[in-house]
This record gives C-alpha cells, structure tokens and sequence, in this order.
C-alpha cells in the first residue's frame, strides 16, 4: 500500500488542508519573562529537597559510624 502510494494519497484526501487547526484556541495567552517572585514556589521545593538530601545524607553517616561500617 505505501509502495503504490495509496495510504499518502488517503491521508492527504483526509486531511486537505493540515496547516490549518481542528480547534482555534479560545484563550490568548500573553508570555512574559518570569521574575524570582513568580518562581519563588519552585525555589522552595528545591531548597526544602536540598534540606531533607542534607539531612538524610547527615543520618546515613551517622548510622554508619555509630553500626561500626
């Protein structure tokens, strides 16, 4: 079917115009550069994942000395 051309011939009768979209967006969306104030969530999350590495990483050592490794 490829070989002959049959299945490009049906998906582009299929699809006549496949630059154009289904559904147009609703909703303009406006991109602006991100400030540290909106980025503040995820600074957070990283600090508090660094906190609780540093932490688990302090009890890891301290089990290990404490269990004679």
């Amino acid at each position: 079917m490829s070989e002959a051309g049959l299945y490009y011939h049906w998906a582009k009768v299929a699809n006549s115009n496949s630059t154009s979209c289904e559904r147009v967006p609703t909703k303009i969306t406006i991109s602006s550069t991100l400030s540290i104030r909106q980025c503040s969530a995820m600074l957070m999350v990283l600090a508090g994942g660094l906190v609780v590495s540093f932490v688990v990483l302090c009890l890891e050592v301290v089990v290990a000395n404490v269990s004679g490794r």
